[in-house]
């Protein structure tokens, strides 16, 4: 599941994707949430009439979608690094 501390990490862009799948859940109503998942599905489970379930699993559907896209991120940075430090060493044994 999508934590909200990695929610809030890209709450902007997270945000942009629930007002673009639910356009009545205003940019007020999501800034009271805080990013916090919990208050999410809630908003949505309150303002859209859905099952606290299907909330869930929709707003982990965009949350997952976020984590992956850091992550692949993440791991292009530590490729870079790894190359970087696999090159320091091939200079220092010639």
């Amino acid at each position: 599941m999508f934590d909200s501390l990695e929610l809030k990490g890209k709450w902007k862009e997270v945000k942009g994707e629930i007002t673009k799948k639910w356009g009545q859940l205003t940019d007020d109503d999501l800034e009271k949430t805080k990013g916090n998942f919990s208050s999410l599905v809630g908003l949505v489970e309150q303002k859209l009439g859905m099952k606290k379930q299907d909330a869930t699993d929709q707003l982990t559907q965009i949350g997952n979608r976020y984590k992956a896209d850091a992550q692949a991120a993440g791991k292009g940075i530590a490729d870079k690094a790894n190359q970087k430090i696999d090159a320091q060493k091939d200079k220092l044994k010639n």
